[in-house]
């Protein structure tokens, strides 16, 4: 899945389970990650995923 943030825009993803990828960082069930400064983010699930992601200003 990819993403696309618009300029100023903040993404704050959390792992409710599983184990993904975020632009080749491994994630795992559990963690959370704030994005900014990147205009788009690619997201893979290794393993069965649930993802939360907030797009904040």
């Amino acid at each position: 899945m990819r993403h696309r943030l618009e300029p100023g825009r903040r993404v704050y993803l959390v792992a409710a389970r599983g184990r993904l990828s975020l632009n080749d960082v491994a994630i795992k069930a559990r963690d959370g990650v704030a994005v900014w400064d990147m205009a788009e983010l690619t997201i893979e699930a290794i393993e069965d995923s649930e993802l939360l992601a907030l797009d904040l200003p």
